[in-house]
């Protein structure tokens, strides 16, 4: 073989070793799933990563990313346009972007309290509105929805079947052997303890007994996305915010041997700033491409006050966190429901909770009535609402051109 045949040879090896990398790269399955909180507003989109709760700032395709889709992707780091203002959040581009989300079956299972033949099942999926779940209790009966109750005639075990399919082409079961009564009588000879303090999560694997064999491997787990928390039998982790977690323990012991999975609800009661039903009602909401920050309670800048609601932010302040303010007074506003019913309407008491040298006091209920216009001596206010909601709210003092303050808020108790 001369030496331009060899050369024509190692061309076309070199050219197929890229068109083989190219199409393993093409195969490769998006790593992570999110949904988009905010459409692109000229410098990217906001999606928030539904594995962990991160917010990214999403620059490449955005343009492909309407506001409440649901999404597979993976992304790199880069950097925003100059023209950008920028972000607390990651800038990211992406590397993959696909409508089909994972094709992964799993469910937790919680006993009532009052009934321990009642359980509550809850499957693990990313988008209700696209993958379908059905169940399979064992006992002849069975169901559909993300989130069922199931009341069993007498205890023992049961194999319960969850099966996922969707529009892409998604089919798959999990089952699982579930203990039904009193008491779980599968712990391999421990307890797994898990509390949160505020958004500190507490969890350990506790001995029953001097006899309990010991342990040869730890797993703890988020039951909803299955991202682990840790591989030792004690830690503390941060959880992302406000809601209901089921936390699970995947153990194994040495000799004897034996291997199961624990499962604890744990609940983190809805803080003043965080309010999850918010974000569940501005899901469907469209934001504007407009760039106006406002910071919100939880100290991140925001594009819009519409942004803010979408990430289920309940107040904000006008302007972006960090930035010097309108001179030395802040506004501050609270918010309940006194009276009301939908058919009657809704009685909501307003405190105003503002600080500093200020003199007028001006309030926009947000139902289209005419502002309210007071002094600093009024700190208490009741408004009435004629049907549900939610209502944006804002609150603004100010004192000649000395000081100025803008507080906004979204109120969801007055809701039908």
């Amino acid at each position: 073989m001369n030496r331009n045949a060899i050369r024509r040879m190692s061309s076309l090896l070199f050219l197929a070793g890229l068109f083989l990398m190219a199409a393993a790269q093409a195969q490769a399955p998006c790593q992570r799933v999110g949904r988009v909180v905010v459409a692109d507003m000229g410098c990217g989109a906001c999606v928030v990563d539904l594995k962990n709760g991160q917010l990214l700032q999403v620059i490449s395709n955005s343009a492909a990313l309407p506001a409440g889709k649901v999404f597979g992707f993976s992304a790199v780091p880069t950097t925003a346009p100059t023209s950008c203002s920028p972000t607390p959040y990651p800038t990211v581009a992406l590397t993959c972007l696909t409508d089909t989300l994972p094709c992964e079956a799993d469910f937790t299972a919680t006993a009532s309290p009052q009934n321990a033949l009642r359980l509550h099942f809850e499957a693990a999926v990313f988008d209700p509105k696209k993958q379908k779940c059905r169940w399979n209790f064992g006992d002849g009966a069975t169901a559909e929805g993300v989130s069922v109750q199931h009341t069993f005639s007498q205890e023992g075990y049961y194999v319960v079947c969850l099966t996922l399919t969707d529009s892409m082409g998604c089919h798959t079961q999990r089952c699982r052997s579930v203990w039904v009564g009193p008491t779980n009588t599968n712990t391999c000879g421990y307890e797994a303890q898990v509390v949160a303090v505020g958004l500190k999560l507490h969890a350990q694997l506790v001995p029953l007994s001097a006899l309990s064999p010991p342990l040869k491997s730890v797993r703890w787990f988020m039951a909803k996305t299955g991202s682990t928390l840790a591989e030792v039998p004690a830690f503390t982790a941060m959880l992302p915010g406000a809601g209901t977690y089921y936390v699970c323990a995947q153990y194994e012991t040495e000799t004897p041997a034996c291997s199961t999975t624990c499962c604890q609800l744990v609940s983190v009661a809805t803080s003043q700033c965080y309010q999850q039903p918010l974000a569940q009602l501005m899901a469907t909401q469209v934001c504007p491409s407009l760039y106006s920050p406002v910071c919100g309670c939880n100290g991140i800048t925001y594009p819009n006050e519409c942004a803010a609601m979408a990430a289920g932010v309940a107040q904000w302040w006008v302007g972006e966190c960090g930035a010097s303010g309108g001179g030395n007074c802040a506004a501050d506003i609270r918010s309940e429901v006194v009276a009301g019913s939908p058919t009657t309407g809704y009685w909501v008491r307003f405190h105003n909770r503002s600080n500093g040298a200020y003199h007028v006091v001006q309030m926009d209920f947000g139902d289209g009535s005419l502002p309210w216009i007071g002094s600093a001596l009024d700190t208490v206010l009741e408004h009435y609402y004629a049907g549900g909601g939610p209502y944006r709210v804002n609150l603004t003092i100010w004192r000649n051109n000395q000081c100025v303050s803008i507080a906004g808020r979204l109120s969801a108790a007055v809701r039908s």
